[in-house]
Order: structure tokens, then C-alpha cells, then sequence
């Protein structure tokens, strides 16, 4: 008995695959969107949809042709071409010389994707520049960017910028001959003039807020080690002061003890409460600049953007608390109160010295 073959004919393989492929051909050939890769109806409404949503958001700086483009921006594609504000963009598509030539997609697809990367780019505080038969250029340093800002609109460079090698940003394949023509030959608008005014002047802000930053961490570091032997030392006094000398308990309101030694306890309390309170003060400002700690004090996060305001108000509270319970030295009461204040400053002032020890570190 001869065994059953269940292999099939060559022309049964052939049958089936004609069977898929006629119709997917036809169906192709009536969709010439499918043939060439163009984008359907409704792919090129969420197109333009997405391109106009993320240009709502626009804060960059777009020049096309070498010509700024003031805002608000609209993007929309035109036979397979993008244009932006009536003007066709004729840089090279970002994508384009990722694909070889016989894949490369089409040039709807590709002006869509050059409107997206656009767009997204133009979502920061970035400056982006299209000229044509080059690639896109987007300038994201800030340094860079106020360079070239102030070249374009003819104004003075900011004070104290870090120089930067606007070159080392571009693209490798643009024409540097052509980069530097457009520079030389930009003619700035009025407009122009004065959104770049404000964006320098942002940039001026931040480098000066960044310049201060770094210099109060510098001086942070600097006092940190004698603050902290200060404290050190205070801290030592204020605890063998408080525990060899604890005024006595459950006395009367005008109960009073004018005992020299009562008297010169209480004088040791207010002297280091004033070492304290100086100690606190240099290390709140000195901290606080440098972004180090947040201030919790509703009035002291108020003042402490002004040193010479806190400084005011921390000398004021400190004297008048120090001068009322001098004044007040002979009853027990105060000299009950300057010994827990002397505590609690002590106890602050250990707590500073943990934290020195991690701003140094």
C-alpha cells in the first residue's frame, strides 16, 4: 500500500499566492495615496490639527529663507512643500538623508515631518533657522543663541557671557560660507529689534542670577569652617553653662534672687543668646543665597531676599529681647526664661552644625 504525500503541487503554491496578491495589487492601484505614500484626508487634518496645537505654544526664535518670522506662526503643506507664515520652507527635510533613494518617503511625508520637528523645536526658547538646500539648523545653547541674537540685531553683547564657538553647533553638512553671507546681510525689522531686547534681557537676567548663585555657594564654602569651629565652641560654653547652672523651679511671678550668682547666670545666658542669634543669622543668609535651605519663618522668608532687612529685624528682635530680661534680671521668672532661651538657641545652633557638615560635603 502506498503511503499518502501531503505535499502539494508547485502550481497549488502559485494558485494561492496569485489568489493574495492580485487583489492587494488592485487595491493598491486604486489607491494612488497608498502607491506614492501621500497622506490620507484625514491623516493631513491631524497634520495641520498638531502642527497648529504645538505652534500655539511657540517661544523660540524661526527665521526661514534667512528672514524672521514674526509670531504667531501657521504652518500648512502645499504640494508637497511646507510653508510657514506664506513662505515656503526650503531647507532639507531632517529625515530625508536617513532613507536610501529608493525608499525615501514622500515629499508630503517629509514636509510633514520637517513642520513637526519644527514646531516642537520652537516650543522652548530655542532659535531655529531654515536656508535653503541646507539642513535645519537649531541653536539651543543660550550662550549661543544671545550671540547670535545680538549680531543679528546689532546690539552689544552681554556683559559678563561666557564666550562659546557658535560654529561647534552646526550641522556638519551646512555651507559655512553661506551661514556667514546671511549674518553679514540680515537686515533687522524694528519688530525684531525688540523681541530680541527681551530675550537678551531674560538671558542678562538668568546669567546674573547664575552668576550670584555661584558666588554665594563660593561664600558659603568659604565661612562654612569658621562658622562651624564658632559654633563648635559656642556650643560647648552653652552646655557646660546650662548644665552647671539651672535656676530654680516653681518660683513665684515677682519672686525675686539678686544673689551675684543668679545675676551673672542670667548675664551668661544673654551673652551667648547673642553669640547664638549671630551665628543664626550669618548661616540663614549665607545658606539661603546659595539656595541651600528654605526658610519656613513666614516673616524671615519675606526679608531674606534683602540681607540688610534681615539683618535690621533679627539685631531689633535679639535687643529688645535681650534688654527686657536684663532689665527684668532680678526676678526668677526671667532668669527662668533666659536659661530656656539659651537652651533652645544652643539646640539651633547644634542643628546648624549638622547641616554645615553637609554643605561642605
Amino acid at each position: 500500500m502506498k503511503p499518502i504525500s501531503t505535499k502539494l503541487p508547485l502550481r497549488t503554491w502559485i494558485a494561492a499566492a496569485l489568489t493574495i496578491l492580485v487583489p492587494l495589487a488592485a487595491a493598491v492601484a486604486q489607491r494612488p495615496e497608498l502607491r506614492r505614500g501621500r497622506p490620507r484626508p484625514d491623516e493631513e487634518r491631524q497634520t495641520a490639527a498638531e502642527l497648529t496645537d504645538t505652534l500655539a505654544q511657540a517661544q523660540g526664535l524661526l527665521f526661514v529663507d534667512g528672514e524672521y518670522i514674526p509670531l504667531p506662526l501657521t504652518m500648512r503643506i502645499e504640494d508637497g512643500r511646507l510653508v510657514v507664515n506664506d513662505r515656503p520652507v526650503l531647507c532639507r527635510s531632517v529625515n530625508e538623508a536617513d532613507h536610501p533613494r529608493s525608499w525615501r518617503p514622500a515629499p508630503q511625508q517629509l514636509a510633514r515631518n520637517l513642520g513637526l520637528e519644527i514646531a516642537t523645536q520652537l516650543t522652548v526658547p530655542q532659535v531655529v533657522v531654515s536656508l535653503p538646500d541646507q539642513p535645519l539648523v537649531v541653536i539651543a545653547d543660550p550662550a549661543s543663541q544671545c550671540e547670535l541674537l545680538c549680531k543679528l540685531a546689532g546690539l552689544e553683547a552681554v556683559a559678563g557671557a561666557r564666550p562659546v564657538a557658535l560654529r561647534d553647533q552646526l550641522p556638519s553638512d551646512l555651507d559655512v560660507g553661506l551661514w556667514d553671507q546671511w549674518i553679514a546681510d540680515f537686515a533687522p525689522t524694528p519688530e525684531f529689534v525688540t523681541r530680541v531686547s527681551a530675550y537678551v534681557e531674560v538671558f542678562a537676567r538668568a546669567q546674573r542670577e547664575s552668576e550670584a548663585a555661584l558666588a554665594a555657594t563660593r561664600r558659603l564654602h568659604d565661612f562654612s569652617y569658621p562658622l562651624t569651629l564658632a559654633g563648635m565652641v559656642a556650643a560647648v560654653l552653652g552646655f557646660g553653662h546650662l548644665l552647671s547652672h539651672r535656676p530654680p523651679v516653681g518660683a513665684k511671678s515677682l519672686d525675686t534672687d539678686a544673689s551675684p550668682l543668679a545675676l551673672r547666670v542670667l548675664n551668661w545666658s544673654l551673652v551667648l543668646v547673642v553669640a547664638y542669634s549671630a551665628l543664626d543669622l550669618a548661616w540663614t543668609i549665607l545658606a539661603g543665597q546659595a539656595g541651600q535651605m528654605l526658610e519656613l519663618n513666614p516673616l524671615g522668608s519675606r526679608l531674606i531676599e534683602d540681607p540688610l532687612k534681615l539683618i535690621a529685624f533679627k539685631a531689633g528682635a535679639t535687643a529688645i529681647s535681650v534688654g527686657l530680661l536684663f532689665y527684668l534680671r532680678k526676678y526668677c521668672k526671667a532668669q527662668l526664661a533666659a536659661w530656656w532661651i539659651c537652651l533652645i538657641l544652643t539646640l539651633l545652633t547644634a542643628r546648624w552644625l549638622m547641616m554645615s557638615s553637609m554643605f561642605v560635603a
